[in-house]
Parts: C-alpha cells; sequence; structure tokens
C-alpha cells in the first residue's frame, strides 16, 4: 500500500500542506507579539477587584465562538473532495487544490482548539484564586487574554483561506478571488475594531454630551456627528451625558 500518489500528476502534492504550516508558524510567532498588548487594552480600564470575572466571561464567549467554528471546520474536512462546475482541472491542479484545502483546514482545527483549551485552562487555574491573588495571576501571566484572541484569529484567518480554496476549486477564479478578497476585508474589519476599541478611554471629557454645539470631529465620533440634527440620537447622548456628569460631580 502506497502512502502517497503516484505518478507525474501527483509531483510535488506535498507543497501545499508545507506552505500552510509554515504560513501557520509565522502568523502564529506574529501573533505572540501582540498577545501582551491586546491583554493590557482589554484591562487597562478594568477595575482591579473586577478583573477575575471580567475574564471569566471573556474566556466563556471566545470558547463559544471557537467551538462552533471547531464544528465548521472539522465538517469541512470530512465533505467529498472538490468537484469544479462548469469548468475542467487536470489532475495535477486538483490535487494541489485538495491537499491545501484539508491543511488549511487542518491548521484551523488546531489554532481553535488551541483556543478552547487555553480558555479552560485559565478558568480552572483563576477560579480558586482570591481577588488579590487573581491580580498577581494577571501580573505573572500577561498574556493569559491576548493569547486565546490571537489564537482565535488566527484560526479564522485558515477557516477563511480555507474556504476560499474550496469555491476556487468548485466554483472557478473569480468567485475564488472574491472569497479572498472578501475574507482580507473581515479580518481588516478586525484589526480596525480593536484598534478603534483599545485607542478609547473613560478619562476623556464627556461635557461635550450635554451641547450638540460641543459636538465636533475632536470631541466625538464621526458617525454620531452625522446624526447630530436627529433628535433621538440626541436625545439619547443628553440622557446618558446627565447621568455621567451627575455621578462625576458627585465622585
Amino acid at each position: 500500500m502506497a502512502w502517497f500518489p503516484e505518478g507525474s500528476d501527483y509531483d510535488l502534492h506535498w507543497l501545499g500542506p508545507v506552505l500552510t504550516l509554515v504560513l501557520a508558524i509565522a502568523l502564529w510567532k506574529l501573533g505572540e507579539t501582540f498577545n501582551v498588548r491586546i491583554n493590557m487594552d482589554v484591562m487597562e480600564h478594568c477595575e482591579p477587584t473586577g478583573i477575575k470575572e471580567a475574564a471569566k466571561n471573556s474566556w466563556t464567549n471566545i470558547g463559544v465562538v471557537s467551538a462552533l467554528v471547531l464544528t465548521m471546520v472539522v465538517a469541512m474536512m470530512q465533505v467529498d473532495h472538490i468537484e469544479p462546475v462548469g469548468f475542467t482541472l487536470t489532475a495535477r491542479e486538483m490535487t494541489h487544490l485538495q491537499h491545501t484545502y484539508v491543511a488549511l483546514s487542518v491548521v484551523s482545527m488546531v489554532f481553535n482548539l488551541m483556543t478552547m483549551m487555553s480558555c479552560v485552562m485559565n478558568i480552572s487555574y483563576i477560579d480558586p484564586l482570591t481577588e488579590v491573588n487573581a491580580m498577581k495571576f494577571f501580573i505573572d501571566c500577561p498574556d493569559t487574554i491576548g493569547n486565546p484572541i490571537v489564537y482565535m484569529y488566527l484560526a479564522l484567518i485558515f477557516f477563511q483561506l480555507s474556504l476560499s480554496v474550496w469555491v476556487l476549486g468548485k466554483y472557478g477564479l473569480a468567485l475564488g478571488l472574491t472569497t479572498f478578497a472578501s475574507m482580507i476585508f473581515g479580518m481588516q474589519f478586525i484589526i480596525w475594531q480593536w484598534k478603534n476599541r483599545a485607542s478609547w478611554s473613560p478619562k476623556a471629557n464627556m461635557a461635550w454630551a450635554l451641547d450638540t454645539s460641543a459636538w465636533t470631529a475632536e470631541t466625538c465620533h464621526k458617525n454620531l456627528l452625522k446624526n447630530k440634527e436627529n433628535e433621538q440620537v440626541v436625545r439619547v447622548v443628553k440622557k446618558f451625558g446627565k447621568e455621567i456628569d451627575a455621578a462625576e460631580k458627585i465622585v
């Protein structure tokens, strides 16, 4: 029994899986440079006495999302081989696509499992600790929130790459490139969301919320500024602004 496909059509059939593995290692090492930063972004404005419960909620949500994605990835790995619709592929092309597709799915599965196990282990270690010891834990292990987030992001990248390869082999270049471009847009959107949320600070002066004349590009979000004339938007912002103003005056 041969463990490798034979024939000239199957030369370099291992190339896709090897490149996928190299890409996975490279992105994993790149992600390691962001885990502490993400961790601190999440913890920066958190009340120290509430960090334990907040972290547990984050790990639970991350673990659930990864579990849901994992079910899709495992199902993708077990579907029938790719069959082109409306065009033909040579045996060589089909082999490369099929092997690359499965390799990408496997890597996504592994990153999802890493995400889930990181969350489970973190909850198991943090749950028995007192609030003070939990604070020590987060200082001594400054990547416990960032790591699962990075792993989940990588799992999504390889999940969408796998889907792009499947669409490419099934429906051709146009839809394959469309799927890949959509993936790039989605990943960029997540990065933009992270940077946007990380730049927020509760220390900002919110006095402008009570006076629409103070709504400028420097004080509020551009989408809020666009709705400056909307009575409902103004009413809601002022309602929260009054509560914030009253609470800060008491303090």
